[in-house]
């Protein structure tokens, strides 16, 4: 039987220690409420009197005792309430003196704590079982890698002064890792012992998830590694994940929000893409970006020290100096997968079977084509080819896609021309203010495609871009908004161009991915309650 959420479950009077006033004090499955007990022995109707803590709300709770000449113990919630939209960080300390036993006063202390960190911990269970229980929840332990150069370079004092803090007094274990250089956390990745930790958080922005994404999808136990779930704390110049998800769970927009989600570590299903060029194969949460979106993206890397406003000002660029891009943008709809399904892959089999004897493929390429080429941003030579060949093959079969040397099925939908920018999108926000795919949900197994052709002045391009802050640019007409399970991208490469992966600047070639619906995971808080 469901318990009532307001059912008292624990209810005492103790002194709240920075006031020294005795209050009573209850704890239900949803809140914790202190009412100030009255010289009379009352709890006053003052409302001012009364004070209330959401269980949903309190990320750490501590026990202790006093000096050795002070019978009573002590207990301290810690705890972060929305607050003008910002999630404000604070704590209450409560005195247990309600014997003069030491050991009972303690013991009183423990319990409470016990019970509290029960119901944040696992809210469905059961309070027979919460009372039951003897010893804490198991501590987590988490790895932190922190990318000093992020964002403006602040990600290391941003880790001690706001980080490490709330980590402490959700009593978390954690092994920090500053990372070194590109692609340092890829390689971690792939030779990480996962037993070893519940989660990796990366304090940085998305280039730094990317990596880590990558690096564990390139693991022979990728499909393993994969789960272990991922937590975000922005301090990069590009923070979209981590925007997303609050955004998805209906929490503020702040710092203190993202490093609340890490803490509480509930889980999303989080969407990966399989990106196929004609030499490697990428993954990808993010996006794929072509065009003007790209533009900014890239070019505004020497305003990086500006932070997110760096977007901004590369956008207004950008428009003013607008560039075409002619191309083949193509989707397979959200809702016509069925007959493609055999179609890829009946044509990749046979495709494969042809090629099996000499180690050409026409996906990725031979190796003598490529002399030197990026493999997660970093420079192979061509003694790699072997292992970027036998990478393609990590990951999920991408059944929705042909060889990318072949023919498109008919019921692809293609778009040619000329375009102001193309997108394929995984998750609702690509920036701050940008939420340009606004159907996007965590695990729905969908890209959103976001087209704007040529012929689309800047005047229409620059109020596109704002009313990008609430989604209302999908209908403008000018925008082409559609869902899908796959894409292909070809451009049109005797022009120059940028096509970026979550981000990250790839070769400008033509590049094809498929979505896999909840192939990891994320950590979240739940959504907050009004």
């Amino acid at each position: 039987m469901t318990m009532n959420p307001l059912t008292e479950i624990l209810s005492a009077h103790f002194k709240v220690l920075s006031t020294k006033n005795l209050h009573f004090v209850s704890l239900t499955r949803d809140s914790l409420t202190y009412v100030k007990v009255g010289s009379d022995g009352r709890h006053p109707c003052n409302r001012r009197d009364r004070s209330s803590i959401l269980v949903a709300d309190i990320y750490g709770a501590k026990a202790y005792r006093g000096p050795e000449d002070d019978s009573s113990s002590y207990f301290q919630l810690y705890y972060c309430r929305v607050f003008e939209k910002k999630r404000d960080k604070r704590k209450i300390c409560f005195e247990v003196s309600m014997s003069d036993s030491d050991e009972e006063n303690s013991s009183l202390a423990e319990k409470w704590v016990r019970t509290i960190l029960w119901l944040v911990n696992d809210p469905e269970k059961d309070i027979e079982s919460i009372q039951a229980e003897r010893n804490l929840p198991p501590c987590r332990k988490l790895l932190i890698l922190i990318n000093p150069f992020s964002g403006s370079g602040r990600s290391i004092r941003t880790f001690r002064e706001k980080v490490e803090p709330m980590l402490c007094e959700a009593d978390i274990q954690y092994e920090q890792i500053t990372t070194g250089y590109s692609g340092h956390a890829a390689e971690m990745m792939q030779s990480l012992n996962l037993l070893d930790f519940d989660g990796i958080v990366i304090c940085s922005g998305d280039g730094l998830v990317y990596e880590v994404v990558n690096g564990l999808m390139r693991r022979p136990d990728w499909e393993v590694a994969i789960k272990i779930p991922l937590g975000v704390i922005p301090t990069g110049s590009g923070n979209a994940l981590s925007l997303s998800a609050l955004y998805a769970t209906g929490q503020p927009h702040d710092l203190t929000s993202s490093i609340f989600a890490v803490i509480r570590g509930k889980l999303l299903d989080l969407d990966i893409c399989s990106v196929v060029t004609p030499t490697e194969k990428l993954f990808a949460f993010l996006s794929v970006t072509w065009g003007l979106v790209s533009d900014v993206d890239i070019e505004s890397e020497k305003f990086r020290f500006l932070g997110e406003t760096r977007f901004l000002l590369g956008a207004i660029i950008r428009v003013i100096g607008l560039r075409l891009y002619r191309g083949r943008l193509s989707y397979l709809p959200v809702n016509n997968t069925s007959d493609v399904e055999s179609f890829a892959m009946n044509l990749r089999s046979s495709h494969i079977e042809s090629t099996n004897n000499s180690l050409h493929h026409t996906t990725v390429g031979t190796a003598e084509n490529f002399e030197r080429h990026e493999v997660n941003g970093v420079a192979a030579s061509s003694e790699d080819s072997t292992a970027v060949l036998s990478s393609h093959r990590r990951g999920p079969i991408d059944h929705l896609l042909p060889p990318l040397s072949s023919e498109l099925p008919s019921n692809w939908v293609v778009e040619e021309g000329e375009f102001v920018f193309g997108c394929p999108l995984f998750l609702s926000h690509i920036g701050t203010d940008l939420l340009m795919h606004p159907d996007g949900k965590f695990g729905d197994g969908v890209i959103g495609i976001l087209i704007v052709r040529s012929g689309t002045g800047r005047a229409t391009l620059m109020d596109v871009f704002s009313k990008m802050k609430d989604g209302s640019h999908v209908l403008n007409n000018h925008v082409k908004y559609v869902k899908a399970s796959a894409f292909r991208l070809e451009p049109d490469t005797s022009q120059a161009g940028i096509i970026a992966v979550d981000g990250e600047k790839i070769d400008y070639v033509p590049i094809q991915g498929q979505i896999h619906k909840a192939l990891a995971k994320l950590m979240c808080a739940p959504p907050p309650e009004n």
